[in-house]
C-alpha cells in the first residue's frame, strides 16, 4: 500500500509540474486532486503503520488502487485536454518599427 501512496504523490507532483509549466492555470484541477488525496492518503496511510489495531486493511489497499488508478487517470486526462486546445499568446506582438 505504500507504493499506491507513492503514485499518488507522485501524480499529484505531475500535476502541479504540468500545470506551473506555463504559469497561466486557474488551479481547480490541483484543488480536485489535492481534496481527493486529503481523503484517502491519511487514511491509507494510517492503514500502513498501525495495521494491527486497524481492521479491514484489505478493503482499504483494494479502495487505494481505485484512488491511485484515478489519480492517474486524471492528471492523464488533464495532460490531453491541455495539448488539444491551441496555445493563445496572453498579449499581442505590437509592430512598432514605425515608432
Amino acid at each position: 500500500m505504500t507504493l499506491l501512496i507513492f503514485v499518488c504523490l507522485a501524480a499529484f507532483l505531475w500535476l502541479l509540474h504540468l500545470l506551473r509549466a506555463d504559469r497561466v492555470s486557474l488551479g481547480l484541477p490541483i484543488a480536485y486532486l489535492y481534496s481527493l488525496l486529503l481523503i484517502h492518503v491519511p487514511g491509507a496511510f494510517a492503514h500502513v503503520v498501525g495495521r494491527d489495531f486497524l481492521f479491514n486493511s484489505d478493503l482499504v489497499e483494494i479502495a487505494m488502487r481505485f484512488v491511485a488508478l484515478g489519480s492517474m487517470c486524471f492528471v492523464a486526462g488533464v495532460c490531453l485536454a491541455r495539448s488539444s486546445t491551441p496555445r493563445m499568446p496572453i498579449r499581442r506582438e505590437a509592430d512598432r518599427h514605425h515608432f
